[in-house]
């Protein structure tokens, strides 16, 4: 293939996705460009791509327009990276390929119950992964404090953490569709995995959240801990999961992990453990062309590393 372009989705404000992105593509030797869209025409991430698409907004959005914007522009890969947009291209994912345009997500099935926290629980535990107590009713819930947030959405979106069971009451009477699990204590942890198209996890790395910003990892390190590896393999091979995913799971105070939930795309800090060794841009858009990952060597970072996001400036002629 002498060209590829790629599409990063929802771009934003996703600097380091947007650079990783382009690093990746470098490697493959061909000619192309790194776009971003979004529906804001003002977002930072524009100033970091090499083109912008204003997409229409979720619910004005349209497959045919999509194609039509790929075609014109040569984009032969698209990577979403908002949770609410992961529905279409779930959904559409089978025609896009069709028309020539690979997207990185899950299926549809597997897209609607990893953003459905109820749905999700379920789905654990009949497979008998460990995941947190989810129940509709505060009074289903073992525990003297309990966490509600939104059924639906964004983890952090409304959430009340260490309530007691008449405050978790309350706090739910705001949320369109509350979801009671318990309050644990433990560390935090997040875990980017690869799952190749035909199913075979090619790496996983572990990440401590040492500080949280609106939700994302400010500062994090990775760390290695086979056990929680295997786990979370086993759970992307087991969920029928694609591409980069990202688990977020607790450490509780008996060292037991308890998976909280499941995001099907890039994360905010996963740039990380692209440097850790975890290649998903590259892999995807190998896989992408057609090559199988089977020969890729992997090699994960044996020592911990760190990052720190930070703000920057970045000056252009106007």
């Amino acid at each position: 293939m002498e060209s590829l372009s790629v599409l990063i989705t929802s771009v934003s404000a996703k600097v380091s996705m947007a650079k990783a992105v382009a690093t990746a593509l470098s490697r493959l030797s061909v000619d192309g460009r790194v776009f971003g869209a979004d529906a804001n025409e003002d977002c930072l991430g524009r100033y970091f791509v090499n083109g912008f698409w204003i997409m229409p907004r979720d619910e004005n959005l349209l497959v045919e327009d999509v194609i039509a914007w790929c075609h014109a522009n040569s984009v032969q890969v698209v990577f979403p990276s908002r949770d609410g947009e992961l529905v279409f291209w779930a959904k559409h994912r089978g025609r896009l390929q069709e028309n020539g345009i690979s997207v990185m997500v899950s299926n549809a099935d597997t897209v609607s119950f990893c953003l459905d926290k109820l749905a999700f629980y379920r789905q654990c535990r009949s497979l008998g992964y460990p995941a947190i107590s989810t129940d509709e009713h505060c009074n289903q819930i073992d525990g003297d404090l309990f966490v509600v947030k939104e059924r639906n959405g964004a983890g952090a979106d409304k959430i009340g953490i260490g309530l007691s069971d008449d405050q978790a009451l309350l706090h739910s009477k705001q949320l369109a569709a509350p979801v009671f699990q318990p309050y644990v204590a433990g560390e935090e942890i997040s875990v980017d995995v690869y799952v190749s198209q035909c199913g075979d996890v090619k790496g996983v790395v572990l990440r401590r959240r040492n500080k949280v910003v609106n939700g994302e990892s400010q500062v994090t390190t990775t760390f290695r801990d086979e056990s929680l590896e295997s786990l979370c393999a086993e759970m992307a091979r087991g969920l029928a999961l694609r591409g980069h995913v990202m688990f977020q799971i607790i450490i509780d105070k008996d060292s037991k992990p308890q998976v909280i939930e499941c995001n099907c795309r890039f994360g905010g800090a996963s740039t990380l453990s692209v440097a850790a060794g975890l290649d998903s841009f590259y892999w995807f858009m190998l896989e992408s062309t057609g090559d199988s990952l089977t020969g890729i060597c992997v090699d994960l970072a044996e020592v911990p590393l760190r990052q720190v996001r930070y703000a920057a400036d970045k000056v252009t002629p106007a």
